[in-house]
């Protein structure tokens, strides 16, 4: 019997994510409350991705990332992110999208001049989650509870396209809702990208740390 995971969130990382969980034998539920991919921060994206690279090793990546972050970092993420980059960059090229390699980054090279590299990322990713069986795709569904039973995440609660309440069960839970960034009167941020993750899981019970740093890029300084 194949487990049943409910991932929230259809952004690079929630594609990401209910493929991995795919492979690994689960069936699952992929939510957005727009479209797949393209109406999530991932499509805004230049594409472009920090990580060790030929001139930077991961172990000047760290130490890059630990002074960026003024020492207040979890230097074990960081380690993780670290070893675990060349893993991520394979799985993108085994996709079929085209990185460059720089100094410090790799970035998504579009086919076309004109398509910004983010949306020609999560459209690759769309394309072949499509293709996978086991991965139901329910859009235009918005997620308001998770749903906690003896201190397991048992489900989601929400209302779909016609405003009807659906409760939606599984076996596991993955956030992969965003960030806050459009609470800011300048931002470079989707304009629905306000934190909705953030209230799912502290009502659900878990710590929110250190949720005050969101980036902002200089497109949009006043």
């Amino acid at each position: 019997m194949r487990n049943h995971v409910i991932i929230i969130g259809a952004g690079l990382a929630g594609m990401a994510a209910a493929m991995s969980a795919h492979d690994k034998g689960a069936s699952v539920t992929l939510i957005d409350r727009g479209s797949i991919g393209l109406g999530t921060n991932s499509a805004l994206a230049g594409g472009q991705f920090t990580g060790p690279t030929f001139l930077h090793s991961p172990e000047e990546f760290i130490q890059d990332t630990l002074d960026t972050g003024r020492g207040i970092n979890r230097k074990r993420l960081v380690r993780l992110v670290a070893f675990k980059a060349p893993e991520a960059f394979d799985f993108l090229r085994h996709l079929g999208l085209k990185l460059i390699e720089t100094p410090t980054a790799f970035r998504i090279q579009s086919p076309n001049p004109v398509v910004i590299p983010g949306v020609t990322l999560v459209r690759t990713l769309a394309e072949k989650i499509k293709e996978m069986k086991h991965i139901q795709i329910l859009t235009r569904f918005y997620v308001t509870k998770i749903i906690i039973e003896n201190g397991k995440a048992t489900g989601v609660c929400g209302f779909d396209k016609e405003g009807k309440n659906r409760t939606i069960h599984g076996d596991g839970i993955v956030l992969a809702t965003g960030g806050a960034g459009a609470i800011y009167s300048k931002n470079d941020n989707q304009k629905t990208i306000m934190g909705q993750g953030y209230y799912l899981a502290s009502s659900a019970g878990l710590n929110l740390w250190d949720m005050e740093f969101v980036q902002c890029y200089p497109f949009v300084i006043a």
